[in-house]
């Protein structure tokens, strides 16, 4: 993980966006942290990670976002900066 956490600088993402922002979920997370799709150890890692960060720390519910989306439909975007997928 140390390898990508330099990809966070100027990305938007800080521990407001992980707390608050209920569509905000660990693939959202893996492609601000510019993981490839391709190392599946490191994000299901992320996943892991995340999903407990979630739950110990904070209010909300992984998998329900608050305007009735699920996780897998929400738009890969982070506060009004969108994120491409990695080729």
């Amino acid at each position: 993980m140390q390898d990508y956490s330099n990809n966070l600088k100027e990305s938007g993402v800080h521990g407001a966006v992980i707390a608050l922002d209920d569509n905000f979920d660990a693939n959202n997370f893996a492609l601000a942290l510019q993981i490839p799709t391709q190392h599946a150890q490191a994000r299901q890692i992320l996943e892991a990670e995340f999903e407990r960060l979630v739950q110990e720390g904070t209010d909300r519910q992984l998998g329900i976002p608050t305007d009735g989306r699920t996780s897998a439909s929400s738009a890969g975007s982070i506060g009004d900066r969108s994120i491409s997928p990695i080729s």
